[in-house]
């Protein structure tokens, strides 16, 4: 397999223990290509603008990672897919409110099968939640059992802008309308429709609003 063929990864973790524990064990997978870690901030913006990776394996954590920051780096970086792993599953709403390409949600508790698998999932844009994840998730009565059992779990996946579209949809509000409640022209707000539609796998706008009640958006 050539490099072209890897999958090229990022490692985002302010313990550098977890970052060498976790490199040691993917290392393993030839498919994977490992291209750099990060520690805080400054490192990843480096990393990411660098190496330009598929994916980035990270466990969010403001003190090192801002938030705000972080959405403008991968915004420039809108090929770069977002893994979360962490052992904290109260930071679900925090994840889920960021600006990101979010597309698995991990815990370390995961065994190295499950994190390659979430790797490959997300890899082809596909969504993926671990067992010990989809466990709390359900512990905690953010999803019910049978979203599991019948594959429907629903994650939000938009981006601030998206959800701000997406909440002016739901009351009813036109193009033309919303271009004006966000100083945008009517062509991009066209243009996120488009993709917001794409992205969550929706036709229209009253299957939008239902979907964005589903995830807790409106």
């Amino acid at each position: 397999m050539n490099d072209k063929e890897k999958i090229s990864l990022c490692l985002a973790d302010a313990q550098s223990v977890f970052r060498m524990g976790l490199r040691k064990l993917l290392s393993a997978y030839h498919e994977l290509d490992i291209k750099g870690e990060a520690g805080n901030m400054k490192e990843l913006k480096m990393v990411i603008g660098k190496h330009h990776p598929t994916i980035l394996i990270l466990d969010y954590n403001p003190k090192y990672f801002d938030g705000a920051e972080l959405s403008r780096v991968l915004n420039e970086a809108p090929d770069c897919r977002v893994i979360i792993i962490s052992s904290q599953i109260h930071k679900l709403g925090i994840f889920k409110s960021l600006d990101l390409n979010i597309l698995a949600y991990l815990t370390k508790e995961c065994s190295t099968d499950e994190i390659v698998k979430a790797i490959q999932a997300v890899n082809t844009g596909k969504r993926f939640f671990c067992n010990n994840m989809l466990d709390s998730l359900l512990k905690n009565k953010l999803i019910q059992q049978d979203q599991v059992e019948n594959n429907s779990l629903k994650v939000n996946n938009l981006t601030k802008r998206e959800i701000e579209i997406v909440k002016l949809v739901a009351l009813g509000k036109r193009n033309k309308e919303i271009a004006v409640d966000l100083n945008v022209s009517h062509h991009t707000v066209h243009t996120h429709r488009k993709n917001i539609l794409k992205k969550v796998g929706v036709r229209s706008a009253l299957e939008l609003t239902n979907y964005a009640k589903e995830i807790g958006i409106i």
